[in-house]
């Protein structure tokens, strides 16, 4: 444990700060019982998604980088919470296609993993979208399962690894991180549990 603190101390006493609390929630069960196939293994989520709202809007549609740190203390902290041992993990974003990185001028979940990876020293490798889809918080329930179809791919890697961590930033139906996790799983990978910032599910 002396290993986690003595990285996020340092870690946090240079970065931008937050006065949000986290308390890491388990929500991989419920879940699964509203997806009609799941392929996660678990899904821990730090906080309510109103709690954090203005702080990704700010990061997502204004081009506040520094709120990666943040994010990425965020997420640190849950790994640690989790008491669990993922030194034999690959961290994976959740990937962003072209058009939507073309507009915001940088991988929002990207920049976050890949400063998650300098905390905790876990390596990190990335998917890739294959093509364009409409933002899921505009969509209904319905739409949002259909819309995830069928577009993630993994990019061509050396190996596939046996155990991920799966990031994205705000947790809806699940059909996102869902499809992600499917086509890991395809690919040989045999445990995801997926991190993520916030839900609006209660």
């Amino acid at each position: 444990m002396s290993f986690w603190k003595g990285f996020l101390s340092i870690f946090i006493d240079e970065s931008p700060r937050t006065d949000l609390q986290i308390s890491v929630k388990k929500m991989g069960e419920e879940y699964k019982k509203i997806l009609e196939d799941s392929y996660f293994d678990e899904i821990f989520v730090a906080t309510e998604y109103q709690k954090i709202s203005h702080l990704l809007e700010r990061y997502k549609f204004h081009s506040d980088r520094q709120l990666s740190t943040i994010f990425a203390d965020i997420f640190a902290q849950m790994i640690q919470k989790t008491e669990m041992n993922f030194q034999d993990f690959v961290l994976i974003p959740t990937p962003m296609h072209w058009t939507r990185y073309w507009i915001r001028g940088f991988d929002t979940i990207g920049l976050i993993v890949k400063k998650i990876s300098k905390i905790t020293k876990i390596p990190h490798i990335s998917l890739l979208k294959t093509k364009f889809s409409r933002r899921q918080l505009t969509l209904s329930r319905e739409e949002r399962l259909k819309n995830r179809k069928k577009i993630f791919s993994i990019k061509k890697i050396v190996k596939i690894p046996e155990k991920v961590l799966l990031f994205d930033d705000v947790l809806t139906t699940g059909s996102t991180i869902n499809e992600c996790a499917k086509v890991l799983k395809n690919a040989g990978v045999k445990e995801i549990i997926v991190c993520v910032l916030a839900t609006n599910h209660k």
